[in-house]
C-alpha cells in the first residue's frame, strides 16, 4: 500500500470512529439558559436501595468504603439512601414507603442492601462484599427492558416522555421515579453518626399503576401523567421542578407493585441527570474515551506510514 492510499485508510478510521463517538446512548443539550433537555435509553441498571440511618455507627462506617464501589460500577448500579422517619433528620415519607416496601425494619437495624427490591442474604461488610452482591443481582435479572426516555427540566416543571417498546410485564406494575440529591447536607449537630454528607439521599417519588389507580407523589405534588399500556407503555409526566438540576438525579424504573416470590422486583432502570457533566452517566463518558481511542489508532498508523 502506497503512502496516498495509508493517508486515506487514516482518514476513512478517523471519520468512522468519530460518527460512533456521536451515536452516544444519551445526551443532554441546553435549549436555553432556564431549559436541559435530556434524551436516554437503557434500562439494565441495578437499583441499590440503601436502609441507614444518621445514628447508626455501623452506617458510618460504611460511608468509608461505599463511595469507591460507586466509584466503579456507575455504569451499573445506582445506590439510594433510605432514611428512617423515626430519629433521623433526614428520613421523609418517600423513604418510609420504599423502606416499608423492601420489608426493612426501620429501627435499630445495621445497613441493609436491597438490589432491585431483594436484600442481600449475607450484609455486605466491604466494597468486595458488595461486588458479589452487585454480581448476583445481575444475574437474577437475565434481561431487561429497554427504556427510552426524553425529559425537560424547567426552574417551574420537569416533562418526561417514556417509551417501553416490549415490556415483561403489565399487570402489576409501576412507573416509578425516584428523585435524589446528589448530596444530602447535614447540620453537624444533628449528625449522631459524625457523617454530614449523605450521598444520593432519596428526597422524594412518584408511582404511577399501569392498572389505572391513582399515582401517588411523595411529598404531594403538583404530578400530571397520561399512560397507556399495551404492547408498548407510553407515558408522559410532568412534575414539580427542583432548585438546581445539576444536584438531582432522577432514577426511572419500571418495577412490580408488590416484591414477586424469588424474583427481583425491578423490570428495568435508568438514571437521568440534568447536570452538563453528570459524576454517574457512564454514557457521558463514552465519545471521550472513542476519542482517545481514535488519537491512538492515528498515531500507531501515523507511525506505519512514516516507516
Amino acid at each position: 500500500m502506497d503512502r496516498t492510499a495509508r493517508t486515506r485508510l487514516v482518514t476513512s478510521i478517523c471519520c468512522l470512529i468519530l460518527a460512533i463517538s456521536l451515536s452516544d446512548a444519551g445526551a443532554a443539550t441546553t435549549a436555553s439558559p432556564d431549559s436541559v433537555a435530556v434524551e436516554q435509553r437503557g434500562g439494565s441498571l441495578i437499583v441499590l436501595e440503601q436502609a441507614t440511618a444518621t445514628w447508626c455507627e455501623t452506617c458510618a462506617e460504611h460511608e468509608q468504603w461505599l463511595p469507591t464501589f460507586d466509584a466503579a460500577n456507575e455504569a451499573r448500579v445506582q445506590r439510594v439512601a433510605l432514611h428512617p422517619v423515626e430519629n433521623d433528620p433526614l428520613g421523609n415519607p418517600a423513604s418510609t414507603l420504599r423502606l416499608a416496601a423492601a420489608g426493612a425494619d426501620q429501627k435499630g437495624f445495621v445497613p441493609i442492601y436491597h438490589f432491585d427490591g431483594v436484600a442481600e442474604r449475607l450484609t455486605s461488610q466491604n466494597a468486595r462484599d458488595m461486588q458479589s452482591s452487585l454480581l448476583t443481582a445481575e444475574a437474577a435479572r437475565a434481561t431487561f427492558e429497554a427504556i427510552e426516555v426524553t425529559a425537560e427540566y424547567t426552574p417551574e416543571r420537569i416533562h418526561l416522555d417514556l417509551r417501553i417498546a416490549a415490556p415483561t410485564a403489565i399487570e402489576n406494575t409501576t412507573i416509578t421515579l425516584l428523585i435524589l440529591e446528589r448530596i444530602g447536607h447535614l447540620d453537624p449537630v444533628l449528625a449522631e453518626n459524625g457523617v454530614i454528607d449523605h450521598p444520593f439521599l432519596l428526597s422524594s417519588l412518584v408511582q404511577i399503576p399501569l392498572d389505572g389507580s391513582a399515582p401517588l407523589s411523595l411529598p404531594n405534588s403538583n404530578l400530571s401523567s397520561n399512560i397507556t399500556s399495551d404492547s408498548t407503555i407510553s407515558a408522559n409526566i410532568s412534575i414539580d421542578s427542583f432548585a438546581d438540576p445539576a444536584s438531582h438525579i432522577i432514577v426511572v424504573m419500571h418495577e412490580y407493585s408488590e416484591m414477586p416470590a424469588g424474583e427481583p422486583r425491578t423490570l428495568s432502570a435508568l438514571r437521568l441527570s440534568f447536570s452538563s457533566s453528570p459524576a454517574h452517566d457512564a454514557s457521558s463518558m463514552t465519545p471521550w474515551l472513542t476519542l482517545l481511542l481514535a488519537g491512538g489508532v492515528v498515531t500507531l498508523v501515523a507511525a506505519r506510514i512514516r516507516r
